[in-house]
């Protein structure tokens, strides 16, 4: 996995993200793809605008782990079908949920450049995290999961093992991926169409 730092380099010199499209004249929605690493690409003139600015190198600029990860949740059909109940209330679905919880399985691909690692751990909603469909917005941004420093659960070791920046990148993607698995699941058992993944809260 490869992270650009703009976030950490800010911080350390007490400078907003403002002040750099003030100053730069960069946009702030490129500032902002930077500083969150939602961008795929970065232009050669706005890597040397930032690294001039900053007064660095772009090896500064930038961190890199030997593997990259992906997620993937599963939940089963049969456990979601005992869990979630056929209605159309989004409100009761939320407490069928929570009472009853929802067994789900979480596997993260661990992608070296000669093999790949395969980890998986099991949890339960809510002990893990608790679906919010009650606030349910489509588009909205799901909230983060908190990872447990927990010798038996695989994943949390890898990513609390991560630096910062790279826990928040592979936290930010097995939050999607469990968004939108429980969005799969919830459409297939109550015909709700919810279009956008749910969001989730701990």
């Amino acid at each position: 996995m490869i992270r650009m730092r703009l976030n950490e380099l800010l911080a350390e010199r007490q400078i907003t993200a403002s002040r750099v499209h003030i100053d730069t004249k960069i946009s702030r929605s490129t500032l902002s793809g930077i500083i969150n690493n939602t961008n795929k690409m970065l232009q050669m003139e706005t890597l040397n605008v930032l690294c001039s600015y900053l007064g660095i190198q772009p090896g500064d600029f930038f961190e890199h782990t030997e593997f990259d990860m992906e997620f993937f949740a599963e939940i089963n059909d049969h456990d979601a079908a005992e869990t979630i109940k056929d209605n159309s209330n989004i409100e009761n679905l939320y407490v069928d949920i929570y009472a009853n919880k929802l067994p789900v399985t979480m596997y993260c691909k661990m992608i070296y450049s000669n093999h790949t690692d395969t980890l998986s751990d099991q949890f339960i909603i809510p002990e893990f995290a608790l679906v919010q469909v009650e606030d349910y917005e489509p588009g909205g941004t799901p909230a983060e999961i908190s990872w447990k420093e927990n010798a038996s659960n695989k994943i949390s070791k890898a990513v609390l093992d991560l630096t910062p920046g790279f826990q928040i990148m592979a936290t930010n993607k097995a939050t999607a991926a469990l968004s939108t698995e429980l969005t799969r699941v919830i459409n297939a058992q109550t015909g709700i169409d919810m279009t956008a993944p749910v969001g989730f809260k701990i």
